[in-house]
């Protein structure tokens, strides 16, 4: 894993499931339903999609720019495609 993967939620994401846009927090959240939250580009589809059902841990810090948060707890296989998330 070389560099962390970053996944944006827009304000209405934000309200919807009541974390902070500017603001440190944290979401556990299955990845479908944040696929479904919103109309996402390939590189979101292409990390969320796989993992389907699975809970998802994101981490938002406050030198991180507005909306965007930190996909932990995950494993990657040798083509760096996410496998697993553990939230």
């Amino acid at each position: 894993m070389n560099n962390p993967i970053h996944l944006y939620l827009d304000r209405y994401q934000c309200n919807t499931f009541r974390v902070p846009y500017f603001e440190e927090g944290d979401l556990r959240v299955r990845a479908d339903d944040l696929l479904r939250s919103k109309d996402y580009d390939s590189f979101h589809r292409g990390i969320l999609e796989p993992l389907g059902m699975t809970g998802i841990y994101l981490v938002r810090v406050e030198k991180d720019n507005p909306g965007w948060y930190t996909l932990t707890g995950y494993a990657m296989d040798a083509e760096e495609n996410v496998t697993r998330a553990n939230a």
